[in-house]
């Protein structure tokens, strides 16, 4: 019975310190997307695109459809500012 009694509190002494050396490395990611167009609802292709937050800031252009993407790691506030 004791020697059970080792073996699972091995096993778990074991499975406690292996969790604090080996963390995943999945980090969450989040997709922040859109379509640019004026106040006449006409696409802008080529659109220089801000992304900023506390986290830093990122750019991006629209493509021929007006479409940008960016993919963030962290959830939070940001602002999109655009710059044709």
């Amino acid at each position: 019975m004791f020697t059970k009694l080792k073996l699972l509190f091995g096993i778990l002494l074991f499975l406690l310190i292996g969790s604090l050396f080996f963390k995943p490395a999945l980090a969450a990611a989040y997709t922040i997307s859109g379509i640019v167009k004026d106040d006449n609802g006409n696409i802008l292709p080529q659109t220089q695109m801000n992304l900023g937050s506390n986290f830093g800031s990122s750019n991006t252009t629209t493509d021929s459809n007006g479409y940008y993407q960016f993919v963030v790691n962290n959830d939070g506030y940001y602002t999109i500012t655009a710059t044709p």
